[in-house]
């Protein structure tokens, strides 16, 4: 398992659109994706809508990103990279 530390840094946090592109990614890997809110204590299948919205994740929460499977370190990297660009840009 690798797991990837990161912080919401777009301005509406991971709403709808961020959740969208980061649900895209998840499809290109194998491995097993769980994603955690670390402030508040909330761990969710990064592979499925509705758990990711339940993150309650806004600007600022630091998330855990957690891999498991034969691509886990390039999925990790991928899905942190994702994060680390405000998804693209997305506010």
């Amino acid at each position: 398992m690798v797991i990837v530390e990161t912080i919401i840094q777009n301005k509406h946090g991971f709403h709808v659109r961020p959740c969208q592109q980061f649900l895209r990614m998840t499809q290109n890997f194998t491995s097993k994706i769980t994603v955690v809110n670390a402030d508040k204590g909330i761990e969710v299948d990064g592979k499925n809508a509705f758990s990711l919205m339940q993150l309650m994740a806004l600007r600022g929460t630091y998330l855990q990103i957690k891999a498991e499977g034969d691509d886990e370190e390039i999925a990790a990297a991928a899905l942190s990279g994702l994060v680390a660009s405000r998804f693209g840009g997305i506010d």
